[in-house]
């Protein structure tokens, strides 16, 4: 009995202290500042917790808003927070220029997917991109070619022809694959059933939600499943960093690199939950995406496998006459020909990302001055976040003809329509914050070594899941998502007839 009050009264300890830290976390908000003068005309919410709309219908309330403001930047709160929606060519010209506005800040707060590496402190957190950006520079890469290649050929070998595939679940866990080659641990890459596990949990920690967002810093069930996501993918990593401190044995990956230098195990695995996830999270979806328009494509397709045929063609002469398997030739290939002999899958991801690139970027003014808003004469006063709805260029019919066309001809010389105006393709960052060279170098590294791997292999369509004929266009993403799905609103297949 005395454990039944014993528990009873730590339960309504516990329920106490929740709802008095709710009251908390609400009389902040009552008592949240300002947005300062000169900033654009504020949009009225719902009281205390702001302008909901924009995480449950971006599209619908960025647009909406966007139109009825007289210059096109309107301002809006969510929870905590002050924000202020830019549009038009000025502003852009402003929000990927202006030096005050940082990117990292910005993007834990307002999308509280990524694992935030800043929690170290900043100058950890750049020391963790520095070394990034070593594990995923050209000569690094070359050196895994071999593993990236027999990952690929085998992933793809391994499949069942008479079942549909689904790229968004087979690509994704390959990208994944070929990300821990880079910049995780051989453990996981080696062994399928620890890689789909992991995959799963990298999942979990990608997954959050507007609540999230509005309740940031509380224990809620979105923040709690990603903090316990990732503490059990530490303890796969930290086990796998003691097994190897406890048996000397060694491996050529970045988990020993890191473990030469003298970090932690801790720093160590918070260094590969950081990398995987920037590696992974656009990367694997993108790849799929390539597959899914050239499907639906087919004077792509013919181009691209064209393309493929052709190099691979040229790679047997050099053997002069010696009989090679496919995944020998691939072996075969340099990293320069993986560079520059494949440009048609260059400018095939190029639009891909355009078109399924849903969602805003973000930014926050940490300097103590007002950012002008070039063309408007309004403000983004210090501490106040500002985002930029990527749709507002990548949907514009002024630039894009036909914008919601998967179109790679678009970028071909004499056209290029990407270049009409400043900041007009956003898809690899832009101004004061674009893409690493070397990081996107990675990225279309892993996109091009499957799409050749997998138009070497198989002859491929779209299909639904029992294998029937797919008469339909092909789903956008869920633009009005504001997180976005980064996958189809409806699940696509693709039907694969092996080439040899």
């Amino acid at each position: 009995m005395a454990l039944v009050y014993l528990f009873s009264g730590w339960l309504l300890s516990l329920f106490t202290l929740f709802i008095t830290t709710i009251l908390i976390y609400f009389i902040s908000l009552l008592r949240k500042p300002p947005l300062g003068h000169g900033a654009p005309k504020l949009v009225l919410g719902w009281p205390l917790v702001g302008s909901i709309d924009f995480y449950r219908s971006r599209q619908e309330f960025m647009g909406l808003e966007k139109r009825k403001a007289a210059s096109g930047q309107f301002s809006f709160s969510y929870g905590p927070f002050n924000i202020i929606a830019l549009s038009g060519h000025a502003a852009r010209e402003s929000f990927y220029s202006s030096r005050p506005l940082d990117l990292l800040p910005a993007f834990y707060k307002l999308y509280a997917a990524a694992p935030e590496i800043e929690f170290f402190g900043r100058d950890l957190a750049d020391s963790f991109l520095q070394t990034f950006k070593k594990f995923v520079q050209k000569d690094y890469l070359a050196s895994n070619l071999d593993n990236f290649v027999s990952d690929a050929y085998k992933s793809f070998a391994n499949m069942d022809p008479n079942v549909p595939m689904d790229p968004f679940e087979h690509v994704f866990l390959l990208i994944y694959q070929l990300s821990h080659r880079s910049l995780g641990c051989n453990e996981i890459a080696d062994n399928p059933g620890l890689l789909v596990h992991t995959m799963g949990i990298v999942r979990a920690i990608d997954w959050t939600s507007g609540f999230q967002i509005l309740f940031t810093g509380l224990p809620t069930y979105p923040r709690m499943k990603k903090y316990f996501a990732g503490l059990r993918l530490y303890w796969i990593l930290n086990k796998a960093i003691n097994d190897r401190r406890r048996t000397g044995r060694r491996q050529t990956d970045t988990m020993q690199v890191l473990m030469d230098q003298g970090h932690s195990n801790t720093l160590i695995s918070c260094f590969i939950v950081a990398g995987i996830f920037a590696a992974v999270t656009n990367t694997g979806n993108q790849a799929a995406w390539v597959l899914c328009h050239l499907a639906q494509n087919r004077e792509w397709y013919n181009r691209v496998r064209n393309e493929v045929d052709n190099v691979i063609s040229r790679q047997r002469e050099h053997n002069n006459g010696q009989d090679r398997t496919m995944l020998e030739l691939l072996r075969q290939f340099s990293m320069e020909t993986w560079e520059r002999e494949f440009p048609s899958i260059d400018l095939a991801l190029r639009e891909s990302i355009r078109l399924n690139m849903a969602g805003v970027s973000f930014r926050l003014n940490v300097s103590p001055q007002n950012v002008e808003i070039a063309g408007s004469g309004e403000v983004i006063p210090p501490k106040v976040y500002a985002v930029y709805d990527m749709d507002d260029i990548h949907m514009n019919d002024m630039i894009y003809t036909n914008p919601i066309k998967w179109d790679p001809s678009r970028y071909l010389p004499g056209r290029e329509e990407h270049k009409k105006t400043v900041h007009g393709y956003l898809g690899w960052g832009s101004g004061l914050h674009p893409c690493r060279k070397t990081t996107k170098l990675f990225a279309q590294l892993e996109v091009t070594l499957i799409t050749v791997m997998f138009i070497a292999r198989y002859d491929f369509e779209l299909c639904d899941k029992t294998g029937g004929q797919w008469t339909k266009p092909l789903p956008f993403v869920d633009h009005n998502s504001f997180l976005g799905t980064k996958r189809p609103k409806e699940k696509v297949y693709l039907k694969c007839i092996p080439r040899f």
